[in-house]
């Protein structure tokens, strides 16, 4: 005679066969996992469910949880990915005259155009690759909103000073990723010069979800770039003035 915990199971299972992530299926499923942690298929199905009526943020914390019984479960994997895509699609396309006013929101937490838990879970979950791809869209959407801060003006006016063209800091197709939950993202311009790049990391490997924003100068004396010697002293000799000034003024900084 099956137990009740059996036949919950089956009910949910049924609800799944069925195409049925309703209120019914979601309380079933819940209470599947509150009774059995170890059930990756109710808190895949349970995600599911949350996706359904737009509770990502829940159906991102399921989907954690399957994959923590489970890390080569492949359905919640494809549902991170469907997840993240839905936060996405989301997002207005970002226009110069609300650019301001988006970017101010977003300083107090991850914003319909920022990154938050689900995106450091799917680039955490994801191969290198998979997770450009899938967070490509909103890591653009962060990239063109900085394009429209003050700084990046400045630097882009610095630039042509310097005789580098461009009218924009960054371009499409600017970042790329780097290995296991990691993706930097490096401003429009030659090897040559000072950068300023973004990282994103996820807790799996890193430790934390973080982001990190700063000034990168590419020393190494490899890579195939065109008079890579003089390019390489002119970096040198931008690293050398950038000392300079941070010794100089680095209380003011």
């Amino acid at each position: 005679m099956p137990t009740p915990l059996a036949e919950l199971e089956q009910c949910a299972i049924d609800y799944a066969r069925a195409g049925d992530f309703g209120a019914r299926a979601l309380d079933v499923n819940l209470e599947l996992t509150r009774a059995t942690p170890a059930n990756e298929g109710a808190w895949t199905r349970l995600a599911r469910c949350y996706m359904e009526v737009g509770q990502l943020d829940e159906a991102t914390a399921a989907l954690e949880s399957a994959l923590q019984v489970n890390p080569r479960n492949t359905i919640a994997r494809n549902l991170q990915m469907e997840v993240t895509t839905r936060r996405v699609g989301a997002v207005a396309p970002v226009k110069k005259t609300r650019a301001r006013s988006r970017a101010k929101r977003d300083e107090g937490g991850a914003g319909p155009s920022g990154f938050g838990r689900a995106e450091f879970a799917a680039l955490g979950q994801l191969a290198p690759a998979a997770a450009a791809e899938a967070l490509g869209p909103r890591i653009e959407a962060l990239l063109m909103a900085v394009n429209d801060r003050p700084f990046a003006a400045k630097a882009v006016e610095t630039r042509n000073r310097a005789g580098q063209s461009g009218s924009r800091l960054y371009r499409r197709n600017s970042f790329h990723p780097v290995s296991a939950g990691y993706i930097d993202a490096f401003q429009h311009g030659g090897r040559w010069e000072p950068q300023l790049n973004l990282g994103f990391f996820s807790a799996k490997p890193w430790g934390r979800d973080a982001a990190r924003a700063g000034i990168g100068f590419n020393l190494t004396p490899g890579g195939g770039d065109a008079s890579r010697e003089e390019g390489q002293e002119r970096v040198l000799a931008a690293f050398a003035q950038f000392q300079q000034l941070v010794s100089a003024e680095w209380r003011g900084l």
